[in-house]
C-alpha cells in the first residue's frame, strides 16, 4: 500500500500521478479514492499532484483523508464523494465479513449433517428399545390382572380404602402446610397493625395538641383519619387470616382422624388376603420392574430425540444462516458496485466545482518539483509506463521537495471486491 511507503519520520507526503487519458473520469475517481484512503491510513497529510497532458492539478488531503481546500461552493460535492467512498468501503468490509461467515458455515455444515445421521440412528435404536419395554410392561400388567380377578371384591375395598387414605393424608398435609406457611404472614400483619395503632396514637396526640392546625398537614386530621382507616383495614386482614388458619388446622385434624379410622378397617381387610396378597405382590413387583424399565426406555428415547432435534436445529440454523449470509453478500456487492459506479460522476462534479473556484491549479501548494505536464505513455505491453524523457533542453528543471515525494505513473487500480487492495 502507498501508506506503507511513506516514511514514518515524514510529517507529510507529496505523491505524483500521471493520470493518462480519462474521458469518463474513472481514473480521477480511482485516484481520489486511493489517495484519500492513503492519507487516512497513514495518518498524515498527503498532497496528490495529478499530471495530465495539459496541466497539473493539486488535491491536498488532511491526515483523516478529507480534502482540505474545499469552499462553500465545493463542500457539498466533496461530501458526496466522501460519503460514496465510505459506502463503498463499508460495503466491501461487510462483504468480507459475510464471506468469512459463509466459509465458516460451509465448513460446519458437513459435520452437522453427519452428526444428524448418527443421531437419527440413535433415535431409531432408542425407539426399538422403548417398544420392547412397553410390550413387556403390558404383559406384566396382564399377568397381574389375572391374579387380581381372584381378589376382585377384596382388592376393590383395599384400593378404595388406600385411595381415600391417600386423599385424606394429602388433604391433611396440605391444610397443615397452609397453616404453617401463613404463620409469618399473621405475625407480620399483627406487627403492622401495632405500628398502625401507634401511628394513630401519635397523630391523635398531635391533633389534640394543635386542634387548630391545617387538617391537610402531615400531622393533621386528614392524616389521622387515613391512619385510623389503615389500622382498621390491617386489623380486619389479621382477623380474616387468623380465621383461615384456624379453619386449615381443623381441616388437617379432621382429615387425620378420618384417615386413621379407615386405616383401622383396612388392617382388618388385609388380614384376610394372606395367600392371595402374596401372589398379587409378586405380580405387582413384576409390573413395577417392567414400569421402571419402560421409564428408563422413555428417558433414553427422550434424550436421543432431544439430541437429534438439537442437531436438526443446528443444521436448519446453518442453512438459514447461509441463505441470509448469501443474501448479504449479494446486497453488499450491489452496494459497493453501485458506489463505485457513482464515484466518477461525483468526482467529475467536484473537479468542475474546484476549477470554477480556482482551486487545484498548479504549482503545488507545498512547493512542487515540476510544473510540466505528464509525458505520453507507451502502448502495448509496456502500457502505463512513460516514454523516454525529451532532450535535456526541453526538460524542466526539478527541485527536491521538502517532504516525501513519490511519482506514480499509469492507471490507479480499482479496489478489489474481497476487501483487499
Amino acid at each position: 500500500m502507498l501508506a506503507d511507503a511513506i516514511h514514518e519520520q515524514d510529517a507529510s507526503a507529496e505523491l505524483w500521478l500521471a493520470l493518462g487519458p480519462d474521458p469518463d473520469g474513472t481514473r480521477l475517481a480511482r485516484a481520489l479514492f486511493c489517495f484519500s484512503l492513503t492519507a487516512a491510513r497513514a495518518g498524515k497529510p498527503v498532497e496528490l499532484v495529478i499530471r495530465t497532458g495539459r496541466e497539473l492539478r493539486i488535491w491536498p488531503f488532511a491526515a483523516d483523508g478529507s480534502l482540505t481546500d474545499t469552499t462553500a461552493a465545493t463542500d457539498e460535492a466533496w461530501q458526496n464523494v466522501a460519503d460514496t467512498i465510505a459506502v463503498h468501503l463499508d460495503a466491501v468490509r461487510a462483504e468480507a465479513a459475510a464471506r468469512y461467515r459463509e466459509g465458516r458455515l460451509t465448513r460446519r455444515q458437513p459435520g452437522a449433517i453427519t452428526a444428524l445421521d448418527t443421531a437419527d440412528r440413535a433415535v431409531d435404536t432408542a425407539a426399538t428399545a422403548h417398544r420392547d419395554a412397553d410390550r413387556a410392561h403390558t404383559d406384566a400388567r396382564r399377568a397381574a390382572a389375572t391374579v387380581r380377578t381372584e381378589l376382585t371384591t377384596l382388592r376393590g375395598r383395599i384400593t378404595a380404602a388406600r385411595a381415600e387414605i391417600t386423599r385424606l393424608d394429602t388433604e391433611a398435609r396440605e391444610a397443615r402446610t397452609r397453616y404453617d406457611d401463613t404463620a409469618d404472614e399473621e405475625r407480620g400483619l399483627h406487627a403492622r397493625w401495632q405500628r398502625a395503632r401507634a401511628e394513630v396514637a401519635r397523630l391523635e396526640e398531635a391533633v389534640a395538641a394543635s386542634p387548630d392546625a391545617d387538617p391537610a398537614s402531615p400531622d393533621g386530621r386528614d392524616a389521622l383519619a387515613a391512619a385510623v382507616e389503615r389500622a382498621a383495614a390491617l386489623q380486619e386482614q389479621g382477623r380474616a387470616l387468623h380465621q383461615r388458619r384456624e379453619d386449615d388446622l381443623d381441616t388437617a385434624e379432621t382429615a387425620r382422624d378420618e384417615a386413621q379410622e379407615i386405616r383401622t378397617g383396612l388392617e382388618r381387610a388385609l388380614a384376610r388376603e394372606t395367600t392371595l396378597a402374596g401372589n398379587l405382590s409378586r405380580a405387582e413387583t413384576a409390573v413395577t420392574g417392567a414400569a421402571r424399565t419402560l421409564r428408563q426406555a422413555e428417558t433414553a428415547l427422550r434424550r436421543a430425540t432431544g439430541a437429534r432435534d438439537a442437531i436438526q436445529d443446528q443444521v436448519d440454523g446453518i442453512e438459514a444462516e447461509l441463505i441470509d449470509v448469501r443474501d448479504e453478500l449479494t446486497e453488499q456487492a450491489r452496494r459497493h458496485a453501485q458506489a463505485w459506479e457513482d464515484l466518477p460522476g461525483l468526482t467529475e462534479a467536484l473537479d468542475t466545482g474546484r476549477r470554477a473556484e480556482g482551486l487545484g491549479d498548479g504549482p503545488s501548494l507545498r512547493g512542487t518539483v515540476s510544473s510540466a505536464p505528464a509525458r505520453p505513455t507507451r502502448a502495448g505491453r509496456l502500457r502505463g509506463q512513460p516514454l523516454p524523457a525529451p532532450p535535456p533542453e526541453t526538460t524542466a528543471t526539478d527541485t527536491t521537495a521538502t517532504d516525501t515525494t513519490a511519482t506514480a505513473t499509469g492507471t490507479v487500480a480499482a479496489p478489489r471486491h474481497d476487501g483487499h487492495r
